[in-house]
This record gives structure tokens, C-alpha cells and sequence, in this order.
């Protein structure tokens, strides 16, 4: 899905993409890895949702 923005964000975009992302320490030595959406997301998204 594309939406255009009716006013601009408050950080350009990609201005944060050379820093290191977010990391939740896990109950082993997994982590969860929080990271911008992707298109390959959107199955598991809708499945989720009930959708598909």
C-alpha cells in the first residue's frame, strides 16, 4: 500500500538508515530484531489479521 503524506515526516526519510537498529534482549541468547517493514512481510501481516 502507498498513502501520501498530507504533511512531511518529521525525519527525512532513510536519515536514520546507517545506525545501528534497536535490539531487545531475549530470555536466551536470541534477540528480537526490530526493523522497518519489508514487502515480504505482508503475508504473515494479513495472516495475523485473519485476512489470509
Amino acid at each position: 500500500m502507498t498513502r501520501t503524506l498530507s504533511a512531511p515526516p518529521a525525519t527525512a526519510s532513510g536519515c536514520l538508515a546507517g545506525s545501528p537498529q534497536p535490539v531487545l534482549p531475549g530470555a536466551d541468547d536470541d534477540a528480537l530484531l526490530l526493523r522497518p517493514w519489508e514487502r515480504a512481510d505482508e503475508a504473515a501481516f494479513l495472516h495475523a489479521r485473519g485476512q489470509r
